[in-house]
């Protein structure tokens, strides 16, 4: 609970902060040495330092969600893309992705 109001107090904070003329500064998530960084637009760059490692367009996220999680199942979406004969994979019951509209 506290962490969503964390984010909710961030969201609040750089909207009154931003000028017209400016876009809105990204909110800042610290993770040790590194950073995340997300914009308004949905875009996710992990900074360390003042080097960018990875920039995600939003576009470019899709996010599988299930029902109920079950130790029966694996969640990792590459053995769902792939025939791997040794390895049979079929996607958890319920399984639905989404993305950014």
């Amino acid at each position: 609970m506290r962490g969503v109001r964390w984010l909710a107090l961030a969201a609040s904070i750089l909207g009154v902060a931003c000028g017209e003329d400016s876009p809105p500064a990204p909110l800042t998530i610290p993770a040790g040495v590194a950073r995340l960084d997300v914009y308004s637009d949905g875009d996710l760059v992990l900074v360390q330092g003042d080097r960018t490692l990875l920039r995600v367009p939003v576009t470019g996220v899709s996010l599988g969600l299930v029902n109920q999680i079950s130790d029966q199942h694996s969640y990792d979406p590459y053995w769902l893309d792939r025939d791997v004969a040794l390895i049979p994979s079929e996607p958890p019951p319920g399984l639905r992705w989404r993305v950014a509209e």
